[in-house]
């Protein structure tokens, strides 16, 4: 039977060096390469394509997200999961969209990971459990945030002035502090420090 070929992504060597030993600990599994960089996957695959490549969402330059609707596009044959630590829906569902095939978060079992790459092999997808009642339990509580809402929430995570974020984002003053008071009705926030907890804990915001 032949071994399953994999390629993993992730700016954190000593996770990457574990996951290559965890997988390599039952024989059907072999993985080829291990990459840092995703202009350096990309590259690769332009001339070897794996069965399967695990890659995490948060990386320098191109994130997991945007990569797996690339490795989509153009090679489709290749399954990809998503090792992440992010649980939001605001990751989890991008990244469901956008051609992976799985979604995992970084503390799973062994036997987590092996039981979801079985299934994807097979065809299926998976999403662990933990993020699957998240996501159910997102869909009855989470308020509505609009594209330009996010915009505005992510521009203040940074701490950026509003005149600032106004010239940014080529909107009015008055406009941002709209949506500055529509995000914290929505929200149900008191204040600013408030409502940069909660798009984090929502995923809304990347550290």
């Amino acid at each position: 039977m032949a071994k399953i070929s994999i390629y993993i992504l992730d700016d954190h060597r000593i996770f990457s060096d574990g996951l290559k030993r965890t997988l390599e600990s039952r024989d059907n599994y072999s993985v080829n390469k291990i990459f840092d960089c995703a202009d350096d996957l990309t590259e690769a695959l332009n001339y070897t394509q794996p069965d399967l490549l695990i890659t995490d969402i948060s990386m320098p330059g191109l994130n997991g997200i945007e990569l797996a609707s690339k490795v989509h596009k153009l090679h489709s044959h290749v399954k990809i999961l998503i090792l992440s630590m992010h649980m939001g829906a605001a990751y989890v569902r991008p990244a469901m969209e956008s051609g992976a095939h799985g979604y995992l978060l970084k503390d799973s079992r062994a036997d987590d990971i092996f039981e979801a790459i079985r299934i994807i092999m097979a065809g299926g997808t998976y999403i662990s459990p933990k993020i699957a009642s998240l996501l159910l339990a997102s869909n009855k509580n989470e308020p509505e945030i609009t594209p330009r809402e996010l915009e505005v929430l992510r521009e203040i995570a940074t701490g950026i002035k509003t005149s600032e974020m106004a010239d940014k984002l080529f909107i009015s003053i008055n406009t941002v502090e709209t949506h500055r008071r529509n995000l914290l009705l929505k929200s149900g926030c008191k204040n600013m420090a408030e409502l940069i907890g909660w798009g984090f804990r929502q995923g809304l915001i990347q550290e």
